[in-house]
């Protein structure tokens, strides 16, 4: 059986990462598996940028070098060869009008892994497409529900490497988070929240990391471009809590790979976080840009750490239920339901 997925683009992205991860899960258990990509022009603004950060030496600014399979990039998707009776699976809303055109005989899915809400008009045109639909989590189905005319065939999640996430012996002496660009990632409730833990507190350690250049609103000290996965585990370490404040997310993997590093998760109650975090159990979710509501959890506990504690081991178990093997278990589920 051949199978492609189609990205966007490629680069440091979670929707990127997890591709990776899956499709390397198919490649061992013998599935002919490729990984195709909408080529970037090096003269674009993402382009450029690339080059920069390569020049800069961050050699780790791409997941798709982690993968053993073939890889290929196109600007036209119909140019790329494809065999008859291929499955070609569409990730994300970007790719799924180049896939759905396809002239060619071949399977085509499309994968959720959460919505653009700011581009409205993409949402309602490329989740209208009739085409079979795999989920990233259970929580997206009532919104595809909404946009979709096509039906959801499974729910494929992703896991987390816990040879890659795992508690390490730092002083857990801060609070971190992740801080990106995207509008649906909440930029700005970030930057206000790592502000007022700041003024609030001002010897508590603050740890953020992300892909995007610096903010000028945090000090180099506290911020690290594009860290290795030991950097990120280090940071997840540091943290006595780990601080998610997205409006929307598909999976939302830092939760877990918070909880694997054995931090205390305080998250919006965006798309997924409820299908990761059940509130007063396993962490904590409050109303999306409450930054009062963040605030108030962070000071109660970082004061009670037993109840913290509780939370962290309840976080463990909630690890060990998202595996990678799991994953792939249940898109052979899907594969073999389509073919």
């Amino acid at each position: 059986m051949r199978v492609t997925f189609v990205l966007p683009c490629r680069g440091k992205s979670g929707g990127v990462r997890s591709t990776v991860d899956l499709s390397s899960g198919l490649l061992r258990r013998g599935y002919d598996v490729r990984i195709v990509y909408r080529s970037t022009p090096f003269l674009s603004r993402a382009g450029l940028r690339c080059a920069l950060y390569r020049l800069r030496g961050f050699n780790n600014s791409d997941w798709i070098s982690d993968f053993d399979g073939k890889v290929e990039s196109f600007n036209n998707l119909e140019q790329v060869c494809f065999e008859d009776g291929e499955i070609v699976i569409a990730v994300g809303a970007m790719t799924i009008e180049a896939v759905y055109n396809l002239q060619q005989p071949v399977i085509k899915i499309r994968q959720c892994r959460g919505f653009l809400e700011y581009m409205p008009e993409l949402m309602n045109y490329a989740w209208g497409l009739p085409m079979p639909t795999i989920a990233v989590s259970e929580t997206l189905i009532p919104s595809l529900e909404q946009y979709s005319s096509g039906h959801v065939i499974g729910v494929v999640p992703n896991g987390i490497d816990t040879k890659k996430y795992f508690p390490e012996e730092y002083t857990r002496n801060g609070v971190g988070t992740i801080f990106s660009r995207s509008p649906k990632k909440s930029p700005e409730d970030t930057l206000t929240l790592m502000r007022q833990i700041k003024d609030r507190w001002p010897n508590l350690s603050r740890y953020v990391f992300g892909t995007a250049r610096r903010p000028k609103e945090l000090p180099k000290s506290v911020y690290w471009i594009l860290p290795p996965i030991g950097k990120c585990r280090e940071l997840y370490n540091r943290s006595k809590i780990w601080l998610v404040t997205s409006r929307s997310e598909g999976f939302c993997r830092p939760i877990l790979e918070a909880m694997a590093c054995g931090t205390m998760v305080i998250s919006t109650n965006h798309d997924s976080a409820s299908g990761l975090i059940s509130h007063g159990e396993n962490g904590i979710l409050v109303p999306i840009g409450d930054i009062d509501a963040f605030m108030e959890y962070i000071d109660l506990f970082l004061k009670d750490k037993k109840e913290r504690q509780h939370f962290v081991e309840n976080g463990f178990e909630t690890v060990r239920k998202f595996t990678w093997e799991d994953a792939v278990d249940k898109m052979e589920e899907v594969l073999l339901s389509v073919c």
